[in-house]
């Protein structure tokens, strides 16, 4: 039996999580244990109904102030504003992320 780790950290909709489900429910019928880290805790059950996976809060970029789409001129826009804008902010996440994935052990990871 493999771990599995699943991410879902960007994106405010239903959608990235949903591409998750039929991976995990073939991982959870071949035995793996799956381990879910996910941006928003409260929208699992929507998705993934009782499966029995392991959760966890994905480490990510909070209070993001709103914004319309012509403020995202470039990716690199996007990622300032979505994931980290500054070097003591990217830190503490890669250190989250790493510890993480130490605390879960996967042998894969699908984000």
């Amino acid at each position: 039996m493999a771990r599995l780790l699943c991410v879902w950290e960007q994106g405010g909709q239903l959608g990235h999580l949903t591409r998750l489900k039929l991976p995990i429910e073939l991982a959870l019928q071949m035995g793996h244990e799956v381990f879910l880290a996910v941006r928003e805790l409260h929208n699992v059950k929507l998705v993934l109904g009782d499966l029995p996976v392991t959760l966890l809060q994905a480490p990510f970029k909070q209070n993001i102030a709103a914004a319309t789409s012509d403020q995202y001129l470039s990716y690199t826009h996007l990622i300032h504003r979505q994931c980290f804008s500054s070097v003591d902010e990217l830190d503490c996440l890669v250190r989250a992320w790493r510890g993480l994935l130490d605390l879960v052990q996967p042998q894969t990871v699908l984000f």
